[in-house]
Parts: C-alpha cells; sequence; structure tokens
C-alpha cells in the first residue's frame, strides 16, 4: 500500500503494516556520491545528491561530512540525518517506466540534502554514510571537492545609453571580470533592468529584468518606453552560480525565466504530467 507519489502508507503506522511494507521494500542499494563533485562550483545554497537504485525505507538514515581536506582530518561539518530529518529528500524511479527518457527528470533517484548559508566561501570535500535503525554507520564509496562562491561580481559602473534613429535604446557597458572584493570573477552574464518611475518626487515603483545573456550590449523598442515619464536601466553582472548584488537567492543567468513559466515546480517530477508533456510535444 502506498500514497501516490510519496513514501509507503506504512511508514506513518505501526506494529503488522510497518512489517509487512518492509518485507516487500528493500531499501536503496548501490548508493553512491554524486554531486557537487569536480571542484564544482556552488552559491551559498547547496544542493548534494547521493544517487541510488530501489526504494527509500524509514529505517534508512544518511549522514554528510564535509572538510577542508581529501584526508577527512578537518572535518567542519557532519550532517546526521538520524538525529535531524530536515532538509533531507528522496526521489524515486516510481511511475516514470513508460515516460520518454527526454522527459525524465536527471539526478532525482536517490538522497537529497540541501543546505544553505553553513559554509564560508573556500575549498571542500564531502563523503557519505548510511546506517540502517540504530546500527552503525557505513561509509558509501566515493568523495567529491567542490568550493562555495557566495560574493556576487563588482557593479557595473559605466552604462552608456544612445538613441537610434528608430527610437530604439541601444545600452552597452564594459565587462566585468572581479568581483566586489576584488578577486577575479568567473561572469556568467548580465540581467539588464528597467525602473519606472511615474512621478518624479516617488521612487521607482516597478522594476523587472527586460533582458539577460552574455553580451555587454542590449536594445530597448520604443514601444516598452511609452505611457512612462520616467525610465531608467541598470545593469548587474551574475556569475556562474546566480550570485548578484543584491540579490539574497542566487539565480544562475536563464532561471528567472524557467521559475516564472513553471506554475508549480513539483511537476517536474510528477510522472503523469511528464507523460502528459511527451503526448502534448508528438501531436
Amino acid at each position: 500500500m502506498t500514497r501516490e507519489g510519496g513514501w509507503p502508507l506504512a511508514i506513518r503506522l505501526s506494529g503488522l503494516l510497518l512489517v509487512l511494507a518492509s518485507a516487500t521494500a528493500f531499501g536503496f542499494e548501490d548508493e553512491a556520491v554524486s554531486s557537487p563533485a569536480g571542484g564544482q562550483v556552488v552559491s551559498k545554497d547547496v544542493k548534494f545528491f547521493i544517487e541510488a537504485t530501489g526504494e527509500p525505507q524509514p529505517e534508512e538514515f544518511y549522514r554528510i561530512e564535509i572538510a577542508r581536506d581529501a584526508a577527512f582530518e578537518n572535518i567542519v561539518l557532519d550532517i546526521d540525518g538520524r538525529k535531524d530529518r530536515g532538509g533531507w529528500a528522496f526521489g524515486t524511479a516510481r511511475g516514470f517506466d513508460d515516460v520518454p527518457e527526454k522527459y525524465r527528470p536527471a539526478s532525482f533517484q536517490g538522497i537529497h540534502f540541501v543546505m544553505r548559508g553553513r559554509l564560508e566561501d573556500g575549498d571542500y570535500f564531502w563523503r557519505a554514510h548510511k546506517a540502517v535503525g540504530s546500527g552503525g554507520w557505513t561509509r558509501i564509496d566515493g568523495a567529491e571537492s567542490f568550493s562555495v562562491d557566495t560574493v556576487p561580481p563588482r557593479p557595473v559602473d559605466d552604462l552608456r545609453v544612445k538613441r537610434a534613429a528608430d527610437g530604439t535604446l541601444e545600452l552597452s557597458w564594459s565587462p566585468v571580470g572581479y568581483d566586489a572584493e576584488g578577486r577575479p570573477e568567473r561572469v556568467a552574464g548580465f540581467r539588464v533592468y528597467q525602473y519606472t518611475k511615474l512621478l518624479r518626487m516617488y521612487r521607482p515603483l516597478t522594476h523587472y529584468v527586460i533582458t539577460e545573456g552574455v553580451p555587454t550590449t542590449a536594445r530597448v523598442a520604443p514601444d516598452a518606453l511609452e505611457d512612462q515619464r520616467i525610465v531608467f536601466f541598470r545593469v548587474q553582472a551574475v556569475d556562474e552560480v546566480g550570485n548578484e548584488e543584491g540579490r539574497t537567492i542566487p539565480k544562475r543567468i536563464g532561471e528567472l525565466d524557467t521559475t516564472r513559466d513553471i506554475v508549480n515546480a513539483d511537476e517536474l517530477t510528477d510522472p503523469a504530467y511528464l507523460k502528459r508533456l511527451a503526448q502534448e510535444e508528438a501531436e
């Protein structure tokens, strides 16, 4: 007995039902440390993924150790899922058998852990362990490295605006190669914001992204400025993990539009929705 899209129903019960559910479900198997990996740069939101096969069991617990060195002699965080279930989630392949490969979510089946703001900038290594019930911890094969970067690129301070003969505004600016602390930065692109003021005495009431991308130029069509008395623009550099000056939740280039278009992000891991999406595209 299961609840569709969730844990086995017997997990929340006790006694005989729990024993019966455990007898037919063998738990996760073939776990392997997956991501972040290979020195991947992440923001303050770190999403750990341990790939696995099978189905999760309520008696299974996982633990993540994060260290400054590959030998794990300087462990800075020990995240014990047996003591605290917060931040942990489990993805299964249930219901995906007849979903076309193109539409199946990547890096989904297995163990997920998300944490925010618990690591300072720098290089790290991580590994994982598994325990069943009150038993001891067993190391999961593999260990990976990653880097944390929470400092946004320095501001764009030389925005230039020129009006073309057809009324189009042409914006241009210089590339940004350093972060706000003066260190070399890997800038992924730029976001151009448009601000609107209805009356000169008030602060801007609205601002929104009109374009984003790699080029250091942008064009604004005349019809975008109709019925707006005072309009001005701001350009922000965005690094590869989505850090941007003034943005509390990092968003990579391209993620804003995706977030805006998806009404419910859970649909991306709902087999019924993915099968319907595949059918609609085939038609």
